[in-house]
């Protein structure tokens, strides 16, 4: 399954050129090295978690200017990664130093995101054909997020199952940070097309999440 999703990934890069295949490997190999040890050592794992989530916003166009959606996903990640770690009681519990690593890195990954968005729009780092209410659409998709999280920690109290739901979550939820870029900038056909991977990925986990308990649990008859 891992060797075929590889594949697939550096084949849907090839439509955006050799620098997004390249990027894309970059990206394979930061996700390795992520399962090898940043599962284990919160620190680490959480920065590089995040810096993979930014690199793979910007693996359509790696020249984008609009650099934002990036900073935002970045940050959605690590926050992610903190709290279902900490609320789903994961060893090793993330310490003081390892929270400071963790704010280090991403102080330093948002500096890097500035500076590049700075360069790359003359000066500004929110470019001027994107109007600045187009935040309040992401801005409510986290809200939402938060909500459910809320919903979830009062009905399961903190524990490995409320740590996995937050990490689901967290992966699904970019795609409602995309919908909701796209639709603050009036792009509403490409919207329309995000908001339908979302529907349908939110099916397929439905469906999954069904099938896993089926298995765990078949249904039998009582005589």
């Amino acid at each position: 399954m891992v060797a075929v999703s590889l594949l697939l990934s550096v084949l849907g890069a090839t439509a955006f050129g050799t620098a997004a295949v390249l990027a894309t490997l970059f990206l394979a190999t930061a996700i390795l090295v992520f399962n090898a040890l940043g599962k284990f050592i919160p620190a680490i794992g959480m920065v590089l978690l995040s810096v993979i989530y930014a690199g793979h916003a910007l693996v359509p166009n790696l020249w984008v200017t609009f650099l934002f959606p990036a900073w935002w996903v970045m940050t959605h990640a690590m926050v992610i990664a903190g709290l279902s770690h900490t609320l789903g009681r994961r060893s090793p519990v993330i310490s003081r130093r390892a929270s400071g690593f963790a704010l280090m890195g991403w102080v330093v990954c948002s500096a890097v995101l500035a500076v590049l968005a700075y360069r790359r729009t003359g000066g500004a780092i929110w470019p001027d054909w994107v109007p600045w209410t187009a935040a309040m659409w992401p801005v409510g998709g986290a809200a939402l997020l938060a909500v459910q999280i809320l919903r979830r920690w009062r009905s399961l109290g903190p524990g490995p199952k409320l740590g996995e739901k937050i990490a689901r979550y967290g992966a699904i939820w970019p795609t409602v940070y995309g919908f909701g870029w796209l639709a603050g900038i009036g792009a509403w056909k490409s919207a329309a097309i995000m908001g339908g991977l979302v529907l349908s990925g939110a099916l397929a986990i439905t469906v999954l999440r069904e099938m896993y308990a089926l298995a765990e649990h078949p249904l039998g008859y009582r005589l």
